[in-house]
Parts: structure tokens; sequence; C-alpha cells
């Protein structure tokens, strides 16, 4: 911890003067030289403030001063100056107290040590001057300071063992000015400029690290292991001034660590200005506010550039991101924004005075500084600098976040937009552009499977574009759509219908039954109503937005492609393998000659292929298929993504035909936790990869594994979608598999029973997922000694499946042997 002694000793701070014994002194890491030293008794000469008790952490950057200053590999000198380091940094960071820790720490090391504060150069011949009268100097009384001073400086550069401390030193040449002529002693700085590489080595002081500021806020507020510490000081963004200014805050209000965050959450700026930081000499707005002061007077574009940061997020704030468009700046700052050297000059000006950090891709600004230049700006100006960093970052949006080469850029812009949306929602001003930023940000989080944020970011959106355009806007239904989408991929299928059917009628009212905005609406409805178990009527609105499709782009399209996938999922249901060939094999075909082999698109359609493909009975195709579709997704998305566990998933349904029993393992339990990961436990989407998992385990004997598996994916199902849902009625049939191989044969039966129901209630007497089911109930029927009925039940499953997968298909010669056995 660092905070600041208040620029050196307080008024009437007497200096020390110690004797020290013979013998006495440091351990040979000290200065050396022909001056007193540990053997030869000496007075010890010092007006250092005392110690902070309160001190934590900063191993680091003091062991870094103690390498440059004591240490074995110290930097010599620079010709003509002592060895020194300066300490520079953000006002508040504990630059101060990180000096006084050093200099109490190696006390021992030294025979003077004089602390001289140096902020205003009048008063460091005024310091010179009294360390000269303590060290025993026959000085001349009417001489003007600095020729004492500099009598001060020469009788130093004979002695050795000495330290001089600068505090809070406002230019190297003040500093410079006052140094002994040779090197047989240190110097150590602190100050809030960056340019002292002339005259010391520099030595940055950072924010503390999170350990550090909830070790400070614990033993400052005497609690014990309060998780509120770290979240505070996250808020306060690990400022030493911050942390300690809030500490006394809460030691004078009696509040305790969650009371006060939460008391700072709702009032952060009035509470920034509350507190007495014993250890500073002034609250975070007060240190702050005289650098706002001197940035004004001398750069009135650099407090521009402050202002229009401050609204901002605390991230890494692009250069291109502020000069790519000068026209919405007011006029100093876009003349800096339009000329690359007068901008390099105005981010040094903030950069000089330790306002910002920068690199060669951007500048960052502490949170506290951000919410210190807002809350000093009129209630007009406010306004002002928050409207024109929304349209900043709404000009520079990409237009399709969901395009791969879009996601970097994206990734650069995301927290600024999320703050400073924030920012105009609470001044509610610009509310359109703020609108879609949020729906654009949305559509980019739900691609980046960040689903929960991605929700709350286009509900967001909708509540500010329903309050500026209505609720029945055209500009509305494409938030509304989106969150359908997103509601969909959480496993809230209703909430998913109820969204895109608001959408889908604002749609048609605004552009009528043949637009594409409306074919998008739908295909999105689609969508929902196949995964709610309304095949029928999800084909009917794919093949209606397919229609539109066509009609505005063409044959050729992508989103032509991309309904005709979905219209082919549709066909699979409803067990038209055949024609589900077809409708997909064109779309990829479409993707590919638009998009090439690696666009995700294409991984996608590709995916579905082999899902087809597998129905066939073409196992090494189906297998190539999703091998590529597993690829492309793992390198647009990463290896830990949802996409890229659905490929798993489908991947290892063919692996399992193939036996490639350990191999399908594998790769369900590497999906497993993709997307447990990305979408908890409960999801519609886990227990799918259950009910793969459980299928592998039985085929490896593992019926007690199987059994768990499975279980947990029914009631997953039925509590998303109910029991009366052919999710539920799938997982069911695979789980009465286990129970027979388990001996449970009454409760195979009954789940069986219950499965088929389900299934010829949704798809008809004569779909494939009926025959899965009969083919699981026959040998259950077997052997409760129900010979008639497990052989009528395979009989007809056979039936079935000869007519949608032919005589030679591997599930039809499946039946057809557990009917022989039945014979037999």
């Amino acid at each position: 911890m660092g905070p600041r002694a208040g620029g050196g000793p307080r008024r009437g701070h007497a200096a020390r003067v110690w004797l020290r014994p013979s013998g006495s002194g440091p351990s040979g890491s000290g200065p050396s030289g022909s001056g007193a030293g540990p053997d030869n008794p000496s007075r010890r000469v010092s007006n250092l403030p005392p110690r902070n008790s309160r001190f934590t952490g900063r191993d680091e950057p003091l062991a870094l001063i103690a390498q440059s200053l004591i240490g074995d590999q110290a930097a010599a000198p620079r010709p003509g100056l002592p060895r020194g380091v300066a300490l520079y940094g953000l006002r508040g960071v504990g630059k101060t107290q990180l000096a006084l820790e050093y200099a109490h720490r190696h006390a021992a090391d030294y025979d003077v040590i004089w602390w001289i504060p140096a902020e205003l150069p009048v008063t460091i011949p005024g310091a010179l001057v009294e360390l000269g009268g303590h060290l025993g100097l026959d000085l001349p009384e009417r001489a003007e300071q600095e020729q004492v001073a500099s009598e001060v400086l020469a009788e130093l550069a004979n002695r050795d063992r000495w330290l001089l401390l600068f505090d809070n030193a406002s230019h190297p040449q003040d500093v410079a000015a006052h140094l002994p002529s040779t090197g047989q002693g240190h110097v150590l700085i602190t100050s809030r400029i960056t340019t002292w590489g002339g005259v010391a080595s520099r030595v940055k002081v950072a924010v503390l690290d999170q350990g550090e500021a909830v070790s400070f806020l614990l033993r400052r507020t005497e609690s014990d292991g309060d998780a509120n510490a770290g979240q505070l000081a996250e808020e306060l963004g690990f400022l030493p001034l911050a942390l300690e200014q809030a500490a006394a805050y809460m030691e004078q209000a009696g509040l305790g660590l969650g009371e006060y965050l939460a008391l700072f959450r709702r009032r952060r700026q009035s509470l920034l200005g509350k507190g007495e930081p014993l250890a500073y000499g002034s609250t975070v707005p007060a240190t702050f506010r005289l650098a706002f002061e001197r940035i004004t007077e001398q750069s009135p574009a650099a407090m521009q550039l402050l202002s229009l940061c401050a609204f901002l997020a605390p991230e890494v704030i692009p250069h291109w991101l502020v000069t790519a468009r000068p026209g919405l700046l007011p006029p100093e700052l876009a003349e800096a924004a339009s000329d690359e050297a007068v901008y390099t000059d105005t981010v040094g000006a903030l950069h000089g005075f330790s306002l910002v950090e920068r690199d060669e891709h951007g500048l960052r600004v502490h949170r506290l500084v951000q919410a210190v230049a807002r809350g000093d700006l009129p209630a007009e100006a406010e306004a002002a600098w928050a409207t024109r960093a929304v349209q900043l970052l709404r000009e520079v949006w990409p237009a399709e976040p969901e395009e791969p080469s879009t996601w970097p850029r994206c990734l650069e812009l995301l927290p600024h937009v999320l703050i400073v949306t924030e920012h105009a929602e609470q001044l509610g001003v610009a509310a359109q552009p703020t609108a879609w930023l949020l729906h654009n940000a949305g559509v980019y989080l739900s691609v980046q499977a960040e689903l929960t944020m991605s929700k709350a970011t286009l509900e967001r959106a909708l509540a500010i574009a329903e309050g500026a355009y209505g609720p029945d806007h055209p500009n509305v239904a494409p938030i509304l759509a989106q969150l359908g989408r997103v509601l969909r991929r959480l496993g809230d299928m209703y909430g998913a219908y109820a969204a895109l059917r608001r959408a889908l009628s604002i749609d048609e009212a605004a552009h009528g039954p043949e637009h594409p905005q409306v074919a998008w609406t739908l295909t999105h409805l689609g969508r929902v109503q196949r995964q709610l178990g309304n095949t029928e009527a999800a084909l009917i609105t794919l093949r209606r937005a397919l229609a539109v499709h066509e009609a505005t782009y063409g044959p050729g399209h992508p989103k032509v492609a991309w309904t005709l996938t979905h219209i082919g999922r549709a066909v699979r249901r409803l067990g038209d393998y055949a024609g589900a060939h077809q409708a997909i094999r064109r779309a990829l075909d479409i993707n590919e000659a638009h998009y090439g082999a690696m666009h995700p698109g294409v991984g996608w359609t590709v995916g579905h292929l082999g899902r087809i493909l597998r129905r066939l009975g073409d196992y090494p195709a189906a297998s190539a298929a999703l091998q590529r579709s597993l690829t492309v997704h793992e390198a647009t998305f990463g290896p830990h993504h949802p996409e890229t566990a659905w490929s798993l998933v489908c991947y290892a349904t063919v692996l399992r035909r193939l036996g490639k029993l350990e191999e399908a393992y594998a790769a369900l339990r590497r999906a497993l936790e993709i997307h447990e990961t990305a979408y908890g436990p409960d999801h519609p989407q886990v227990a799918w990869n259950l009910t793969h998992l459980g299928r592998v385990l039985v085929d490896l004997g593992d019926f007690e594994a199987a059994h768990a598996a499975l279980q947990r994916g029914l009631a997953i199902n039925e509590a998303v979608y109910g029991r009366d849902h052919p999710e539920s009625a799938w997982t069911l049939t695979h789980l009465a598999s286990v129970l027979r191989h388990l001996g449970d044969l009454d409760g195979a039966q009954a789940a069986l029973e219950q499965a088929l129901t389900v299934n010829e209630a949704t798809y008809g007497a004569s779909h494939p997922e009926v025959a899965a089911t009969l083919t699981v109930l026959g040998p259950v029927l077997a052997d409760l000694s129900q010979l008639d009925g497990a052989r009528a039940a395979l009989q007809r499953a056979l039936e079935i499946a000869e007519a949608a997968y032919g005589p030679d298909h591997a599930i039809t010669r499946g039946t057809r042997q557990a009917l022989q056995a039945v014979h037999s």
C-alpha cells in the first residue's frame, strides 16, 4: 500500500538526529566512501516522516528500487549525478508511501536521510538549507538560499551513505539542479510525470494487485475474510488513495464493507469526495483536479480527449477510435485527431501527467480518473460528451457482427460499447444510436456464445428502442427477433416463440408479407416451432421464408442456403431423409460458392449433411463431412465454443456406428464440458449431449453410468419441453433400453409405452422415431414372455425401417435380426 504522506513532514515536524554506536550499521550493502561508515561512530540525520503501519504489499517495486540503488547489479550513476530512482505514476497510486517505506526499510544503510517537498521548486533550497544546519555546517547567515544550498550539496559530494528523497517533483530540471555533483549517495524521487530518463532510473508505480488491495482493506477495516473486499477493491480500481479514503469513511460512518459497497454503487460520485485519508493530502477528486487544471492550461485538446475517454471503458482505447471521425469532436480535439503529430502531442500531455497509460495500440484511463472527469462536467457538457462517444462508436461498429472477419474489431470495441451505453442510458441521451449499439453488441455476444450477457444486452436495447420509437416500430422488431434467437439457445422455447411472433407481427405490418425482414424472422420462428415439436407447422413457416428469400435474392444467395438447411432439418425430423439430403446438399453448394471452404456457414451446413448421411447409412461419408464440420468450427470459434461441441456430438454419433466407442466417448465428454460451461447444467443442449453419451455407455457395457446420464438428460428435457415432447420421448426410449439391461423390465415397458404414445402423436404411425421405440419395446416384451406383442412390435418396426431406410440399411438389418431372435 502506498498512501501519500502529504508532501513530506508536516509543518513543525522536527528532524531527528541519532547517535549510532560504534560497530552498528549496515551489513555491507550500503554506499561506501570516505565518510562515516559502519565502524566509524557518527551522527545519523533524518527528517523522515513516520512509517505507515498499514503499508501493504509492494514487494516487487521495493525490490526494484533496492536493486537500482544498492544491489549488486545497481546501475552506474550518470556522469555528474548520484545514483537515483524516479518513482512515477498516477496521482494517488502510492508513490510517496512506497518511497517512505523503502527509506525506513533501509535506514541502517544511510547516515543522512532527508525528505524534500519538491512540488514547488522554490521549496527545495530551503529544505537543503535545513539539512545543512543539522549536518553542523558553518553556513553564512545572510546569503541567498540557493548559495547556501549549493554549499550543502558540495558537503554531500564529499560524503557517502546519504539518501535524498524529492517528493512529488514537478520537473526533472528542478531536481537535477539540486543534486550533489558526484555519485557518492542515492536519490529517490516521486513524481506524477514520466520524463526522468536523464536524471534517474525510472520505476513505474502501478495500482495494487487484487491480493494486495484486498489485504489492505481487510487490515484497514479490521475485517476478517469479507468477500465484499474484492468487489470494492475492483470498483475503486485498486487505487491506494481510493482504498484508504473508503476505509476512512467506513471508520467514520461505522459501515461494514458490504454496506459501503452497496452505497458506493448507488452514489459513486458523492462518495468519492468523502472520507479523510490521513496519510494523504487530499481526496480522490481534489487530487485529480490539480492535474486537470494544469492540463487545461497546457493543452485544451488534451482535456477534451480525457473528457471523451471518461465515457469509455477503463480498457485500452484504440488510437484509431479517437481519430476515426474528427467531425464528431470539438474543434481543438478534432484538429488533434486530424493530425498525427498533434495527436501524439495531445496524448503525450496526458501521459506526462500520468493521467493515461499509452502504447502503440492505444491509451488507458483509470476508472477513478474517468469518474472525477465526468463528475466535474456541467450537466450540458456531460450529455454532449456522452452523445459524442455513442455516435463515435455507432459510426465504427462493424455492420455485420456475425461475420468472422469483423470479430477482432467487435472484441476491441465491445467494452467501450457496454460502458458508453450505460452512461447514455443514465443521462437519457442518444437513445436511437444507443439502442442500435446494444442490439449489435448483443448479436456479437450471441455468436461468441456469451448468451446470458447477450440476453441482458438485448433486453436493454429493446427497452430503449421501445421508449425511443414506440413498441410497434419496425426498428423494434429486429431486436425482438434477435432476443428470440438468444432465448431459444438458452432453452426458453416459449419465450423465444413469443418474441419471434411479436417481431413477425411488427414486420408484416410495417413491410408487408413478402419482405426479406419478414422471411428472416420466419426462418427463426420455424426453428423454434420445430424444437417445440410442431414440425409440420415449422415446415410451412420455413417454406414461406424460402419463397421470399428466393424472390428477393435469387436462388444462389446464402440466405436461401440458410433457410434450406432448416427445411432439411424439418424434413429429416419428419422422416424424409432423401428430401432432407437434397435440401441440405443444395444449401452446401450455395454456401461453398459464396464463402469458400472454411466459413462457419459451410461448417454448419456440412455438419447437417453429415447427420443426414448417417441416417442414410453412409457412415464413411458422414464421418468425412462431420470431421470437416469440426475442423471448420474449431478454426473459426476455437476449441471451447458450443458450435465446436455441436460438431463433436454429431461426429461421435458416427464414431459409435463405426464401432469406435472409446473415441466417441471422449468426443462426447469433451462436448459435455463445453456445453455445461456455455449453457449451465440444465440446458436442452446438455440433455441432447447426455442422451448420446448414455447410448455410447450402453454399448460400452457401463449401464449404471448410462442410466445416470440418461436419467439426467430426461429430467432436463421434461423440465424444458414437458413430458409429452418428442425430445423427452427420444431420451426416454434410450433410458428404457438401460432399464432392460438393469433388469427393470416393468419400468422399461412403461417408459417405452409413454415414448411410443408421444412419438405417434407427434409424427404419425409410420415415422422412423416410432420404429426406434418399437425396436427397443420388442425385446423388452420378449423378456416379459409377451412374445406375440414382441413379434408385432418388431414386425411393425421393420416395415417402417424398410420404407424409410431401405432393406440394406444398418438400422433395418438390426431390426430384422431382433425380430428373428424373437421368432427363434
